[in-house]
């Protein structure tokens, strides 16, 4: 198991320009009414799911990205998906497969490119007031795949949460904390607000 918890700032954009201010484990950036999330020092492709990358095996990550709102219980928006990575042994590059209703799919990358390109994320925050604290938790967790079949040949209920090849939905998966064995990463904030964002920002 592996956790971090880092301290983290935010981005502001101002006049449509973006300044990343933090300790990078967790970045947001902030334009309009779209919060965005990465996780650009969060490395986890590396040991067992890079061994079965490099033995031609495709591994999925269950991913759970919660923005909470006025306490740390309340879910004001969250984002569950499956990432599915592969590895060409030719052209030692990765691909990634987002599995969610609206599948996407990017190739051809290194390792870092694909880890950030599955966590990138963004938010909708209309709604939320300046004053509104906020907490936000990013959650991974490695899948055992099933040895039946590919990932990829599964297809995605209208939820976007299942697979029909074995595969646990990612509602069971996250409504349980990590099994004990279960190799995972966590990424938390404290209480921000949009106010907060806003006075952190730095026109450049």
């Amino acid at each position: 198991m592996q956790t971090i918890k880092p301290w983290w700032l935010l981005v502001a954009f101002l006049s449509g320009m973006a300044v990343a201010l933090g300790t990078g484990e967790l970045i947001l950036s902030l334009r309009d009414n779209r919060l965005e999330l990465s996780a650009p020092k969060l490395h986890y492709l590396s040991g067992q799911p890079l061994a079965r990358l490099h033995n031609a095996m495709e591994v999925p990550f269950a991913v759970q990205i919660t923005l909470f709102s006025g306490s740390k219980t309340h879910v004001f928006r969250q984002i569950q998906q499956r990432c599915v990575f592969s590895f060409d042994l030719w052209e030692e590059k990765f691909a990634v497969a987002k599995l969610t209703p609206a599948r996407q799919r990017s190739a051809h990358l290194s390792d870092r490119d694909a880890e950030q390109w599955c966590l990138n994320t963004t938010f909708d925050i209309s709604g939320l007031s300046n004053s509104e604290p906020l907490w936000a938790q990013v959650d991974v967790r490695l899948e055992d795949a099933p040895r039946n079949g590919k990932l990829l040949s599964g297809s995605v209920s209208e939820s976007g949460v299942s697979l029909t090849n074995g595969l646990t939905s990612l509602v069971e998966i996250f409504s349980r904390p990590p099994q004990s064995g279960t190799t995972h990463w966590s990424l938390s904030y404290d209480s921000f607000t949009l106010a907060d964002v806003r006075r952190t920002g730095r026109g450049s």
